[in-house]
């Protein structure tokens, strides 16, 4: 998986070990992955389709949450 991904999963992932009912918006993860809003929407859209993570439209972009498998997917790089 490319570092972009996991980057975008190993923020969702911190956010829910701090808060499990905050969501991470699309503005702050551009702030933190510092790619295009672009690229942003399409890693998401990926990440949804496997079933890594949950998003709902919110305002002018999205608020998405890590699911259950995303997270066993982080802490399995993590074990490494």
């Amino acid at each position: 998986m490319d570092e972009d991904y996991k980057e975008f999963l190993k923020i969702l992932y911190d956010s829910y070990k701090e808060n499990p009912k905050y969501q991470v918006d699309n503005k702050y993860l551009k702030e933190k992955l510092d790619i295009k809003l672009e690229e942003i929407h399409f890693i998401a859209n990926y990440l949804e389709g496997e079933m890594y993570i949950k998003t709902e439209p919110y305002l002018d972009g999205f608020e998405v949450n890590i699911t259950h498998h995303g997270i066993k997917l982080v802490e399995k790089w993590l074990d490494k």
